[in-house]
C-alpha cells in the first residue's frame, strides 16, 4: 500500500470520528435539547483572554474540506481509468489538489484557530493588515512545502519561480542596471560631501560589506537567501511597528 493511500485512510478515520460527534451535535439540537450555542470551547482556557471556538461550524468545515479531498483523491487513485499522458497530466493534478486540501484540513484547526486567537488578543488594530498578510504568507509558504513533500516534488515552485524571474525580472534588471549604477555614482559624487562625516562613513562600510555577503551567498545557496529574506522581512515588521508607534499620531 502505498504512502498516499495509507494517509487516506488515517483521515478516513478522523473524520469518521469527526462526522460521528457532529451527528450527535445535530441529534441534540434537532430535539432542541441542546443549542448550537452550547458547543464550544475557548483557547486556550477560560482565566485568560480566549477566543470563543464553536465546535459545529468548525466540525462542518472539516468535514467539507475532506470532502473535497476525497474527490480529488478518488481519481488520483484511479490508475486504471486514466492512462497515457493525458491521464497521467490530470492525475498529477489530481494528486497536488488533494495534497493541498489534505494540509488544508490539518492546518485548519492548528494553524487558523491559534492565528485567530493572536489578531483579536494580542494584536493591535493598526498592524491587522500587516499580520493578517504575514499569516497567508506562511499559511501559503507550508502549503507548498506540504504539497512538495506529498507528490515528492521538492523544489518545484522554486524552479518555477526562478524560471519565472528569468523570463521577466532578471532581463528588466539587468537592461537597469547600468543605468542605476550610474545614477547612484553620480548623486554619491554630488552629495557625500554634504554628509556628516559618520554618516559617510557607515555608509562606505555597509559598501564595503556587502561584498563578502555576497561571496557567502554564492558559497551556501539557498540557506543565505532564506535567512537574508528572514532579516529583511523582521527589519521591515520592526520599522513599521516604530513608525505607527512614534510617527503616526
Amino acid at each position: 500500500m502505498k504512502s498516499e493511500e495509507r494517509r487516506a485512510l488515517v483521515l478516513l478515520g478522523i473524520t469518521a470520528i469527526l462526522a460521528s460527534i457532529l451527528a450527535t451535535m445535530y441529534a441534540l439540537i434537532w430535539t432542541s435539547s441542546e443549542k448550537l450555542e452550547d458547543f464550544f470551547f475557548n483557547f486556550p482556557c477560560n482565566s485568560v483572554p480566549h477566543l470563543t471556538v464553536y465546535d459545529v461550524p468548525l466540525l462542518e468545515s472539516l468535514i467539507k474540506t475532506w470532502i473535497v479531498y476525497v474527490i480529488f483523491a478518488f481519481f488520483y487513485f484511479s490508475e486504471d481509468w486514466f492512462q497515457g499522458k493525458r491521464g497521467e497530466r490530470f492525475r498529477t493534478f489530481c494528486h497536488v489538489f488533494a495534497a493541498f486540501f489534505m494540509g488544508y484540513y490539518f492546518l485548519y484547526a492548528v494553524w487558523f484557530i491559534a492565528v485567530l486567537y493572536v489578531a483579536l488578543v494580542w494584536i493591535p488594530p493598526q498592524l491587522g493588515t500587516l499580520y493578517t498578510a504575514a499569516v497567508l504568507a506562511g499559511f501559503v509558504y507550508v502549503e507548498i512545502r506540504f504539497v512538495e513533500t506529498a507528490t515528492g516534488t521538492r523544489g518545484a515552485s522554486k524552479d518555477a519561480l526562478l524560471r519565472l524571474s528569468n523570463r521577466t525580472i532578471k532581463p528588466v534588471l539587468t537592461a537597469a542596471k547600468p543605468r542605476l549604477v550610474l545614477l547612484v555614482a553620480r548623486l554619491w559624487n554630488r552629495y557625500s560631501n554634504k554628509l556628516p562625516p559618520q554618516l559617510r562613513n557607515r555608509v562606505v562600510g555597509l559598501r564595503e560589506s556587502v561584498r563578502p555577503v555576497r561571496r557567502q551567498r554564492k558559497r551556501f545557496g539557498a540557506k543565505v537567501k532564506i535567512l537574508l529574506a528572514y532579516v529583511v522581512g523582521t527589519v521591515a515588521i520592526v520599522i513599521l511597528i516604530l513608525y505607527r508607534l512614534y510617527c503616526v499620531g
